[in-house]
């Protein structure tokens, strides 16, 4: 009799077991549906056709649907978050009723909506670690693939010309004719943007042990590619990249002794190409990022084509335009000045504090105090010359590092718990 009941609950335990294993096996499917879905948000079309005013809405729809699916699988809402959303809609609401103008523009909500939900979100759950490296991975190569293979394959060129442009008529075209990769960006200045973004999460990558080879080469391509673009905001993000790099090796790359002549030869190389770069270009790349009344930061701010907004702010700081519309303002070209145009000195404070808010709490843990400074210095320093919150890549990007974050700090602990 107790060999049969002995028996019978070793049945119920495999049966348990299996159980389990049938609920983790379709979990991981889920999570691998999902992880194709957020690519598919990074890389969908901002054209058809080379028309890029045609896919705003399907965007906004397919990005919305990613966010609620994620939301409801990873994240939880943050009650702070939720105050800061709520204050940032009466903001807009509010000004929106006061504006003294006729005209409207609420097609601006469905650039703000998705970043607006992002940032009520904090990572709850962890999502495998192996998919969503895979992702990050795919993501990479894709992205040096479109931004490198037109120049050689028509086929490729057509297609991010008929499915990747954005700007003006003929802009994606005279970036291929001129050899600069800008890949799925659309402009020079977000491409650069997003190859330091590349250097940074493949540095830590790096730093944490995995595929050091790959990650390695990442950071090589994409500092190739900042100085192949040939705008002022990637000189910028050049020099702030060797910058970074320095501080890394210097602080926080591995001492192993199989990596000691690596770290040395690295930052040999880091030296020299500083020292290179201040002889030969630093006037020409510092001339290029303040620029003049054509590009740079002169042709905004310097009584270019933010002026009328920022008289506007001037003299009226606390009150914005809310969804009001005029072809007297400038609406890209500056996070803060479009931001403050909007909603106020004051809407504008709180709409920032959430944004960094947002990073702080999803990223902090994971990057440490130093790294974390620069992650916000870069998103600070881009944001006075382009509009990075509301651009419609940089939320999917961002969810793709809080879950990749977070997947890597999982797994330390898991693995500090076993040792």
């Amino acid at each position: 009799m107790a060999s049969f009941f002995g028996l019978l609950k070793g049945e119920m335990l495999n049966g348990n077991a299996g159980v389990h294993s049938l609920k983790k096996s379709n979990l991981s499917i889920l999570d691998s549906i999902l992880l194709c879905l957020l690519g598919c948000a990074i890389f969908f079309p901002s054209s058809l056709g080379g028309d890029f005013n045609k896919l705003a809405l399907e965007r906004f729809v397919f990005l919305m649907s990613v966010l609620v699916l994620f939301g409801f699988r990873f994240f939880r809402l943050s009650g702070v978050a939720f105050l800061l959303f709520s204050s940032i809609a009466i903001f807009y609401l509010m000004f929106s009723i006061i504006y003294e103008g006729s005209d409207y523009a609420f097609g601006h909500a469905l650039s703000l909506l998705p970043v607006m939900t992002l940032l009520l979100l904090r990572p709850y759950r962890s999502v495998s670690l192996s998919l969503v490296l895979s992702l990050y991975y795919v993501t990479v190569i894709l992205v040096f693939v479109v931004g490198y293979v037109g120049f050689v394959f028509s086929e490729v060129a057509f297609l991010q010309t008929s499915l990747y442009s954005g700007g003006y008529s003929g802009l994606s075209e005279r970036f291929l004719g001129s050899f600069v990769p800008v890949s799925i960006f659309t402009s020079h200045s977000y491409a650069g943007f997003f190859y330091f973004i590349f250097v940074f999460v493949s540095s830590l990558l790096f730093y944490h042990g995995y595929s050091r080879l790959f990650n390695l080469l990442v950071v090589l391509v994409s500092l190739t590619s900042l100085l192949a673009l040939k705008s002022g905001s990637s000189y910028f993000f050049f020099i702030y990249s060797c910058i970074f790099l320095v501080y890394f090796i210097v602080f926080l790359a591995p001492n192993r002794y199989t990596l000691i002549f690596l770290k040395i030869f690295l930052l040999a190389c880091l030296v020299f190409v500083l020292v290179f770069f201040y002889l030969h270009y630093a006037s020409g790349f510092i001339s290029r990022i303040i620029g003049d009344s054509g590009n740079g930061l002169l042709s905004r701010y310097g009584g270019g084509v933010l002026k009328p907004s920022l008289d506007y702010i001037y003299e009226r700081p606390l009150v914005g335009i809310g969804f009001g519309y005029s072809e007297s303002f400038y609406y890209t070209d500056s996070d803060y000045v479009v931001v403050a145009l909007r909603l106020g000195i004051m809407g504008a404070s709180l709409y920032f504090l959430y944004f960094f808010l947002f990073l702080y709490s999803s990223m902090r843990a994971f990057l440490g105090a130093s790294c974390f400074c620069f992650l916000v210095g870069a998103v600070s320093a881009f944001m006075i010359s382009m509009p990075v919150s509301t651009y419609y890549r940089t939320v999917p990007v961002l969810l793709l590092l809080v879950l990749l974050f977070e997947a890597i700090n999982k797994n330390a602990r898991i693995g500090h718990v076993k040792r």
